[in-house]
């Protein structure tokens, strides 16, 4: 168990190297300003960069304006029975945007996605211009893929599903924007 802690350790690292090696080669916007959601033992971050290529039948990212992230971690001592920073997988996620200056509005999900820089849930979607908009996001617990003990003993608790909500500017695909957000409260 030590030697495997220790190789997961070391890919994380590695993980964090190439992230940060690769910050610069894609235009990449914090919606939160930095900060992160904390709820129910999780961190919560959302970002968007260019639109990428997906495999298996994804939203293509011609005719998309972003690729939209969320990056859902466990915090050390959660009751989910994760280890302290691993991503969380299974959840339900979805999203809504809006236009606060119009009745525009996209719903979708944002699905299981790994990329070089880790794993995340994400969609690439159209967007309607540029301007101001408002995401909220919807977490779910596992509804299926994943069985969770129950027992007093070595039971894991889930969560009611919540919601987050950030405002960001969105100035065009390589451009940055002014960021503002709620971060959920």
């Amino acid at each position: 168990m030590r030697f495997f802690l220790q190789m997961m350790r070391s890919l994380f690292i590695c993980c964090l190297i190439v992230l940060a090696a690769s910050q610069g080669n894609a235009t990449q916007m914090k919606l939160n300003d930095g900060h992160t959601v904390k709820r129910n033992g999780m961190v919560i971050a959302a970002d968007y960069i260019q639109p990428v290529t997906l495999d298996r039948g994804a939203a293509s990212s011609e005719t998309a304006d972003i690729y939209f992230q969320l990056y859902i971690n466990a915090m050390a001592n959660n009751p989910l029975g994760f280890f302290r920073q691993s991503w969380i997988p299974y959840l339900g996620v979805t999203y809504k945007l809006s236009r606060p200056d119009s009745n525009w509005q996209a719903v979708g999900r944002l699905e299981p996605a790994i990329a070089n820089y880790g794993p995340h849930y994400g969609a690439n979607v159209k967007l309607n211009g540029v301007g101001t908009y408002q995401v909220v996001v919807r977490v779910t617990p596992p509804e299926e893929g994943v069985y969770r003990h129950i027992s007093r003993e070595t039971g894991v608790t889930w969560w009611e599903p919540f919601e987050i909500s950030w405002t960001f500017t969105y100035l065009g695909i390589g451009k940055r924007g002014a960021i503002g957000g709620s971060g959920g409260y």
